[in-house]
């Protein structure tokens, strides 16, 4: 087996037992993936599919699909990420943060239908940090102070032309919050994980913000649940346009004040952020 795969599936197993012994809630046991079995990591040529495809290293597929007839698969149902395989040096990124973020996909979509990419990518890449080292990371991905007007929330948040850049929004979150958060649980077991080459999987036990990123996916669960009733739609079942829709973005903003609200936290900085409303034109 090649020592790729090998990685990626260690990976993905000491980080999917990290991510529910602090709390998330496993995709599998979520309604909307409630006939999967198994979460599959599916090496591929992202070529094949389309041409700004072959450019990204991985993807997360938010349905279940079903492979008749697969031996390897015993025709079970399952959910999954994809490894673009002809992406070069795409190896290394397995082993830092290409299979946490991926994987916490999965765990959005368990969650919630909302799909605003400002939500998905930025909210994946604090959560790459699971099993990287702090003191590798950058002090201006903790420092950048949160939007303190709704200007400032439209173009650096809502309407940022990169969301994967929404990191910063994100991770300052983690900080101010990282005082309250529970002890990060990590198994004896898992420590001691090694890829092939030999380096540890789990660099430290550092994971600023999980209990606020937690109780974010937890107002997010219910306020899906709010708006499925409300338009009448059927549960799990929203239309891509309905899941991306901007419309959704004050919905989402409302549930990140209410958990940092719920964090007591009373800084200046936060305090203005509070006081923001979402719903603004601007």
């Amino acid at each position: 087996m090649p020592d790729i795969v090998e990685d990626a599936a260690l990976h993905l197993d000491t980080v999917r037992q990290i991510f529910n012994r602090n709390g998330f809630r496993d995709p599998l046991r979520s309604t909307r993936f409630r006939r999967a079995e198994s979460i599959d990591i599916d090496f591929l040529d992202f070529g094949t599919y389309s041409e700004e495809n072959a450019k990204k290293r991985g993807l997360s597929f938010s349905g279940v699909v079903r492979y008749p007839g697969s031996r390897n698969r015993d025709d079970r149902c399952s959910i999954s990420i994809g490894i673009n395989s002809t992406m070069r040096g795409n190896h290394e990124r397995v082993k830092d943060y290409l299979i946490p973020h991926e994987l916490f996909h999965l765990y959005q979509y368990g969650y919630t239908m909302f799909r605003a990419s400002w939500f998905l990518e930025g909210m994946a890449k604090w959560a790459e940090w699971v099993t990287l080292a702090e003191n590798e990371r950058n002090r201006e991905m903790w420092s950048t102070p949160l939007p303190s007007s709704q200007k400032e929330l439209n173009e650096r948040v809502f309407f940022n032309p990169n969301p994967y850049d929404v990191r910063h929004f994100w991770n300052r979150l983690a900080e101010l919050a990282k005082s309250q958060d529970a002890p990060m649980i990590v198994p004896e077991e898992l420590r001691s994980r090694r890829f092939a080459d030999g380096t540890p999987v789990i660099r430290d036990q550092v994971w600023r913000g999980h209990s606020l990123m937690l109780k974010i996916l937890q107002e997010l669960d219910e306020d899906d649940d709010k708006v499925t009733r409300e338009k009448n739609r059927q549960p799990n079942q929203w239309t891509n346009e309905d899941q991306r829709s901007t419309a959704n973005n004050p919905i989402l903003m409302k549930a990140v004040q209410r958990a940092v609200g719920s964090f007591r936290i009373s800084t200046p900085e936060v305090v203005r952020f509070l006081a923001l409303d979402p719903a603004s034109p601007g």
